[in-house]
């Protein structure tokens, strides 16, 4: 049996916390009564903060819509020097064909520069794209030149944001000016390199299908309401309270037909790594 891909293995996640744990939460439409804080939500400000943040998800869409960080751990290094941007990448890569996405935190900047680029980080789109990527987080010391990754951001003006391929042969650094419509572009130019489907078709689907699980999560909520008061008003053997658990049953049925699709939506098909010289 072939081995899951981390996209697929997410959407499995999602399955096994909607089937233990998501009636309490589906059932919270306090925003105080979230999984996850209001400010700790992927793709949503504080209400009224930004006037232009993504629209509110329901429960089973910001499970998907969530950074996978690694932390940026230099290797062992005893010649103090850093790598060339190519072997930098490759090592960072250790054997993972997925494309790299790099983000340099910088607790010290001044301005907004970097809040602009953490915003822009937070945007479903951003995030889907996102999923198909190793994303990888790094601290400043990465702005040290003894560092082995030091090279992918060097300059006058140090990258926030680096992708490229795990080979080494496409590296792009995005400046914290850049807008989302250049950064998609960036994203997908180097998921083109990566795999094998088109992930701009991939996305546009997955957006449509967070649109799906909101209204099908909306359902659900309504549902249990309605089941909790016609219980409580009619008694568990009513007529009521059995129709309201057919529909019940036939909304968690549709959650999960949507999860499949997003899991066939999620493979884009990594391409295979290119043989080693004289292999």
């Amino acid at each position: 049996m072939p081995a899951w891909s981390p996209a697929a293995r997410r959407f499995a996640a999602v399955a096994l916390l909607l089937l233990f744990a998501a009636p309490a939460c589906l059932a919270q439409d306090d925003p105080g009564d979230e999984p996850y804080v209001p400010g700790q939500l992927p793709g949503m400000d504080l209400p009224g903060t930004n006037p232009t943040a993504p629209k509110r998800r329901k429960w089973t869409s910001l499970q998907l819509l969530r950074w996978e960080w690694d932390a940026g751990v230099a290797p062992p290094h005893s010649d103090k020097k850093a790598m060339l941007p190519k072997d930098a990448m490759i090592s960072m890569a250790a054997g993972d064909n997925r494309p790299l996405l790099l983000f340099r935190e910088c607790g010290g900047c001044k301005g907004d520069d970097h809040a602009l680029l953490d915003r822009e980080l937070q945007g479903d789109k951003t995030i889907l794209m996102g999923r198909w990527y190793h994303a990888i987080k790094f601290s400043d010391d990465v702005l040290a030149p003894d560092h082995p990754y030091h090279a992918l951001f060097d300059g006058n003006v140090p990258p926030h944001l680096v992708v490229g391929t795990a080979d080494g042969l496409t590296i792009t650094d995005l400046s914290a000016h850049a807008n989302q419509s250049q950064l998609w572009k960036t994203l997908g130019s180097v998921l083109r390199k990566a795999y094998k489907k088109d992930p701009d078709a991939a996305t546009k689907s997955m957006l449509a299908l967070l649109d799906d699980f909101d209204s099908v999560d909306s359902r659900i909520t309504d549902l249990d309401d309605k089941l909790a008061a016609a219980r409580r008003e009619k008694g568990e053997d009513s007529k009521d309270v059995h129709v309201l658990e057919a529909a019940r049953k036939a909304a968690d049925d549709d959650r999960q037909k949507l999860l499949e699709k997003g899991k066939a939506l999620d493979d884009l098909q990594l391409k295979a790594a290119p043989a080693p010289a004289g292999g």
